[in-house]
């Protein structure tokens, strides 16, 4: 399964996206779960417009973007498109994607 954690500043901005792990949809190769989460991580962090601002990392079975500080109006946006894209795949494939948000300070 792939878990999505989305965390958020205190004003409900995205703070960071973490990907771990493979769907199990099918083999490598033909996983249209692994490849539809890939696309929309990978086609937003091209998106993104001040990369000075993230902590990114992307390697088989992990994705990372952190904020070092609150993103700007554009990159938010992103940010905020990917995890709607993600609860897309996630509602049609729940049981090979979970996704979670929590809000800074929150437990």
């Amino acid at each position: 399964m792939i878990n999505v954690e989305v965390r958020k500043f205190i004003d409900g901005s995205i703070k960071s996206i973490d990907i771990i792990g493979h769907s199990g949809f099918d083999e490598e190769g033909k996983d249209l779960v692994c490849a539809g989460v890939s696309c929309v991580f990978i086609g937003g962090l091209n998106s993104i417009s001040d990369l000075d601002n993230y902590l990114i990392n992307f390697e088989k079975g992990f994705g990372k973007i952190e904020a070092k500080k609150e993103p700007n109006e554009h990159d938010k946006v992103v940010l905020e498109t990917i995890l709607v894209q993600l609860n897309t795949i996630e509602t049609k494939y729940s049981k090979y994607i979970n996704v979670k948000v929590k809000k800074e300070g929150a437990k």
